[in-house]
Order: structure tokens, then sequence, then C-alpha cells
């Protein structure tokens, strides 16, 4: 009889906890319900902004083309500044961001490296530098002697400068800054170091020489972007110190002046140059 009423209030103590335990399970399936559902609203979230930054921050390659407004200035022998006529360039390259996700949602530092530069000029010799020092070499009178002067009013032998040409390959790198204040719109400001190689041509009347060296260079510049388009400016500078290439070595077989030393300045000189640019391009970024 007491083992029966032991079964009977055991029973009823444990029918009693029933509705406690099925009430504190609930509870505890609602509590990770909604931590689940939680998490899965923030990665939902953090997907989204993950989007938005790659749809922003994912172009980093950059092709830029634009025209040049250049001078060139001898620092030796009396000086002189030339403007250029015509100028226009072209680089690509890439930015590669130091950190994934921008400070403060919106600032970016990369570095930026430009595969291939490309920077043409032409100038006019306003100064008739080269006119003269090819007739402080002896130029003028033996062409004047010989009927290779050129067409004047003063029919004296003076040479006539027809073109001056200046071209640099380059590559370049260096730090940049990029803030993002606002949908795709995007500012950015960037210094490179562009080591270069550079020709210069010089042509008239006389003969023409070409002239190469290495130069190392510098750009500062900033451009705005709004998706693929960008638009920039910037300045870029440096000294190159030519040296002057023998053309008689590419003279045609039998030509009168073969072999001979025949340009406008002494083949071994070397010249000191500067160069100073401002550079204005439309880009696309991929």
């Amino acid at each position: 009889m007491i083992k029966k009423l032991v079964y009977i209030v055991g029973i009823t103590l444990f029918a009693c906890t029933l509705p406690a335990a099925a009430q504190d399970i609930k509870e505890t399936k609602d509590t990770e319900d909604t931590q689940a559902t939680g998490r899965y609203s923030d990665l939902i979230k953090e997907y989204q902004q993950d989007m938005r930054w790659q749809e922003i921050w994912g172009r980093k390659k950059y092709c830029n083309a634009g025209y040049v407004i250049q001078s060139l200035t001898r620092k030796e022998n009396g000086g002189g500044t030339w403007r250029s006529d015509i100028g226009l360039f072209y680089n690509a390259g890439r930015t590669y961001y130091l950190h994934k996700k921008p400070i403060a949602g919106m600032i970016k530092f990369g570095i930026d490296w430009s595969f291939c530069d490309m920077n043409f000029a032409m100038y006019k010799d306003g100064f008739n530098f080269f006119s003269k020092e090819a007739e402080d070499m002896g130029y003028g009178d033996y062409y004047y002697e010989e009927g290779y002067a050129p067409s004047s009013p003063e029919a004296d032998g003076n040479a006539e400068l027809k073109n001056m040409y200046q071209f640099e390959i380059s590559t370049q790198v260096g730090p940049s800054v990029t803030i993002n204040p606002v949908s795709h719109l995007k500012a950015g400001l960037y210094f490179r170091v562009a080591p270069s190689y550079s020709l210069f041509a010089i042509q008239n009347s006389y003969g023409s020489d070409i002239l190469h060296s290495y130069g190392t260079f510098f750009t500062f510049g900033g451009s705005v972007a709004f998706k693929t388009i960008s638009f920039g400016i910037e300045g870029k500078w440096g000294n190159t110190k030519y040296n002057n290439v023998d053309l008689s070595k590419f003279e045609p077989e039998g030509s009168w002046n073969e072999g001979t030393d025949d340009t406008l300045l002494d083949k071994n000189s070397k010249t000191k140059w500067k160069t100073g640019s401002m550079r204005f391009y439309i880009s696309i970024r991929l």
C-alpha cells in the first residue's frame, strides 16, 4: 500500500513539473532562434556592406590619357626655357590598397604602380639657340658656301630650326590616399617616383641630333572619380643629363657625310636639362 502511494506521489510531482520544463524548453528555443536570426541578419548586413565596398573600391586598375603643357630649361651655357607646342601622354597601372576595410568607412591608403607611362612633347626653337650653336661650330659658313643654306629673308646662312621633340617612357610607383565621401564618388591624391628613359631630338637645316639619357622624374597629382570615369591633373618634373648619339654610324653607304661627325652638337657633350609638365587627363578605372 505504501509502495503504491509513493508511486502515485512521484507520478503526480513529475506531472506537475512538465509544464515548467516545457516552458523552459520553449524559452530556450525562442532565445536560440532569436540569436540565430540576429546572427543571420548581421551576416546579411556584413555581406551587403562587403558588396557595396567591392563596387566602390574594386576598381583598382586605371588607364589615363591626356594633354601635356611642358617646359624644357637648359641649365648650362646661358640657360633658356622652351615651351611645348603639342604634348600628349598615356599611362596604365594599378592601385594596391594596404588594408581591406576603409578607415571610418571612407578612407583607404595604397601604393600606385603605373606599369608604363609615355610622355611626348614638341617644341619650336624660339630662342634660335641650336641654330646659333651650329653657327658657332662653323656649320653656317660651310653650308652657305656649299649652297645648303636655308632659304630666308636674310639669306646669310643662318640655320632654320624645324622642330624639337622630347619623349620619355617610364614606370612610376608611390603612395596614394583615396576618400569616398558619398555614393560612388571618390577623390584621391598621390605622389610617385618615375625612373625614366628620355629621348630628345633636334632637327634643323644643318642636320639632326638625338640625345638620350636616364632621368629620375617625380609626379604629384589628384583625381576625382565616379564609378569608371575619372578626371585628374598632375605635375611632373625632373632633371636629365643628355648624351649625344653619333648619327654618322647610321649614314647610308656612299653618302657625302658617311663616317663624319656631322652633328649640331659635340657628340661627347653632356647637357643638363630640367623638364616641367602639367598634365590633364581622363581616366578609365576597371
